[in-house]
């Protein structure tokens, strides 16, 4: 099986943007962690080669062709991006940046600056980490996407 590293260096955590990201909904509880599941399951497909080819939820980032995005619609929490790298080699696939792309409040302006500054961010992360692998270890990496996750 591929892994997929989930990028977890100093500050910067993938796992902690996933569980914020959902709380920030106000979803709680059994609920979020539903939701954590989701999302974890569908990065486990992804890393595994299982996203079903026509897949309009696995794109090329457009600011960053290097990079993918992986997208989300959680019901009634609204939608969710990943932005990830696969690198080839070990890890296969880097999750760098998760956030929430439809920000209340915010008109459709607005949500593409923000959205286009975490494409961003998610290229410098990788470009900032890619030396120590993201904080990824070869063996029994505690920040690799397990076969069961417990997110929240």
């Amino acid at each position: 099986m591929r892994a997929c590293h989930k990028v977890s260096v100093g500050d910067e955590d993938l796992h902690g943007e996933v569980t914020a990201a959902i709380y920030a909904t106000g979803a709680k509880g059994q609920a979020a962690a539903i939701r954590a599941g989701e999302v974890w399951g569908r990065v486990r497909n992804a890393a595994k080669g299982l996203l079903p080819v026509d897949d309009k939820g696995l794109v090329p980032v457009r600011r960053n062709p290097d990079l993918w995005e992986l997208k989300w619609k959680l019901g009634r929490l609204g939608q969710f991006r990943m932005y990830h790298a696969e690198p080839g080699g070990d890890p296969a696939m880097v999750g760098l940046v998760f956030h929430r792309k439809d920000v209340p409040g915010a008109d459709a302006d607005e949500i593409k600056r923000l959205q286009n500054g975490e494409m961003d961010r998610s290229g410098k992360r990788y470009g900032d980490w890619v030396n120590v692998l993201w904080g990824h270890q070869s063996k029994c990496c505690t920040h690799c996407v397990a076969d069961i996750e417990s997110g929240l």
